[in-house]
């Protein structure tokens, strides 16, 4: 059976947005033909993988990704698919989302905020090191809550923006790190997911924060390094990417307390699989 094709439901801005900045074809029939293409080359050029989505809506996050240049979100797509080979203990995780990866959320580890960044990003926040939990473990659950979000056809075009509290990471959390899980964990971040990364913010950062970025930067691609953002307890300098009217009073802000269960609720209201 043939599955539905791909139709346009985006709003004014959002197309606006995906035409002018991520060279998306407005024309729905030329949109699909680079899907196609995408699709083809893929089926071509690696017999050995098998797509596991093979909608319309599914390629397109690799294409709006990468600007729909089909070489690099070919790349990106290939790569998705073997993150395995990357990771094997981080994704064997997924099947234990009940034991290993729910209670992480009833430590109110991620939240993410109704209201969006003053790029239109989405803004998730995120506490590295909080219940001293291991980095496999926390890497996991980021990209569930990466897969949840790209079904938004708005988080594609417009991105994400992150808050790194780093309030409860300490020396007990640097048993974890080093330059292998380093290279794994930002191997999975940057060349496997089909995510536009807007801004990376780091709030509450400990001394050791620099031990940590000059295990972890080598392994940076330039751009994403150029979207980090150091604040320390400096909340006015976070200010200029997320409004204050967005953000908690635990920021400085106005905006509504992180509401840590509702997104574990949305992230495993059903059945999520990677």
């Amino acid at each position: 059976m043939t599955s539905e094709r791909y139709l346009c439901n985006l709003s004014a801005k959002a197309l606006a947005k995906a035409v002018e900045e991520l060279n998306e074809p407005e024309d729905n029939e030329k949109r699909l033909a680079v899907i196609d293409d995408l699709k083809a080359s893929f089926n071509a050029n690696h017999p050995d993988l098998k797509l596991i989505d093979e909608s319309d809506a599914f390629l397109l996050r690799f294409l709006r990704a990468r600007k729909f240049d089909s070489v690099r979100a070919l790349d990106t797509l290939v790569k998705y698919h073997q993150r395995r080979e990357i990771w094997p203990e981080a994704m064997d995780l997924i099947q234990l989302q009940e034991t290993c990866l729910k209670p992480l959320l009833d430590n109110e580890i991620i939240a993410v905020l109704d209201k969006k960044a003053k790029d239109g990003s989405t803004v998730v926040v995120f506490y590295p090191g909080k219940e001293d939990t291991p980095l496999p473990n926390s890497v996991i659950l980021i990209l569930l809550t990466l897969e949840q979000l790209l079904q938004n056809e708005e988080f594609q075009i417009f991105g994400l923006t992150v808050i790194e509290d780093f309030t409860y990471f300490g020396t007990n959390m640097m048993k974890y790190m080093g330059p292998s899980l380093a290279r794994k964990a930002l191997g999975l971040m940057q060349n496997c997911m089909p995510v536009r990364f807007k801004s990376f913010n780091v709030v509450n950062q400990p001394t050791l924060f620099s031990v940590l970025w000059g295990i972890a930067s080598p392994f940076m691609k330039e751009k994403m390094k150029q979207r980090f953002r150091v604040h320390g307890t400096d909340f006015l300098n976070l200010h200029e990417v997320v409004d204050p009217t967005a953000l908690p009073v635990i920021y400085a802000g106005s905006g509504k307390p992180l509401d840590y269960m509702a997104w574990k609720e949305q992230l495993f209201g059903e059945d999520t699989a990677l």
